[in-house]
């Protein structure tokens, strides 16, 4: 007797259970010949149980990934390699949709960064890494590949700096890669990253009239591009005009002693 039982369609996997068994000839194995087209034919060797069933899991990525109705036929071979059948059954996968939820966190406009974070995986095929091209115009496309979290969640952190520091709107898509490199896509969502203004705060200290001396402090520092330095054009009229790098400080703020 054939049976077929924890059918998974999420997972693509079913036993078959074969109880009853018996031959006119000796018994060396259980053979199931498995397929849901001809050319994912599979021959099987069941597993002896402590009941005295067999018992054999199959799974659809053995079976080209398909989807639809599997047949079983059973086969006793006996110890000449001999087969003697002994009936079949058929059993039917279900189309499972890949699931995952995006989630747009820390979103940060005045370093224009914002976290992708996928949660509720699941696909059809194996994932073998979770991709997510994202852009905020056609010519910035990158795919990039999200890390796996303890909590087995996927995160990505998005620079704008690597999208041609272009503020408004960001297209993430979803993509889960298996382990042929196929893609299967499982939804995207937008995010929206705001033109921050530059800052800073600039402070005169230690004036000293006697020498002819000021320090220039500024604080407070940020810019929606990165920084690479600092600069103070500095004049008392237009044909004394210098530009000063100013010294970045330990305190991270950037400091500039002006001489007349």
């Amino acid at each position: 007797t054939i049976t077929i039982e924890n059918r998974n369609d999420a997972q693509g996997t079913f036993d078959v259970r074969v109880t009853n068994v018996s031959s006119p000839k000796d018994i060396s194995s259980v053979i199931l010949p498995t397929w849901s087209q001809t050319d994912d034919l599979r021959w099987y060797e069941a597993k002896r149980q402590a009941d005295g069933s067999y018992k054999l899991t199959v799974n659809k990525r053995d079976h080209k990934y398909r989807t639809g109705t599997y047949t079983v036929h059973l086969y006793y071979k006996d110890s000449n390699g001999g087969l003697t059948g002994a009936g079949g059954t058929t059993t039917h996968l279900s189309e499972v949709k890949p699931t995952g939820t995006i989630t747009i966190e820390n979103r940060n406009d005045a370093q224009g960064t914002f976290d992708v974070r996928v949660t509720n995986i699941s696909s059809p095929k194996d994932i073998a890494s979770v991709i997510l091209p994202t852009w905020s115009q056609t010519d910035d496309l990158r795919w990039y590949e999200a890390t796996r979290q303890s909590d087995g969640s996927y995160k990505l952190t998005v620079n704008k700096k690597d999208h041609k520091y272009r503020t408004g709107t960001y297209t993430v898509h979803l993509y889960y890669k298996d382990s042929n490199g196929g893609l299967t896509g499982a939804g995207g969502t937008t995010t929206h990253l705001s033109e921050a203004k530059p800052t800073g705060t600039i402070t005169i200290e230690n004036r000293n009239d006697a020498q002819g001396t000021f320090d220039v402090r500024v604080t407070n520092v940020s810019s929606p591009k990165d920084i690479a330095s600092v600069i103070l054009p500095t004049w008392s009229q237009t044909d004394d005009l210098r530009w000063y790098e100013a010294t970045r400080q330990s305190d991270g703020s950037y400091k500039l002693t002006v001489n007349k």
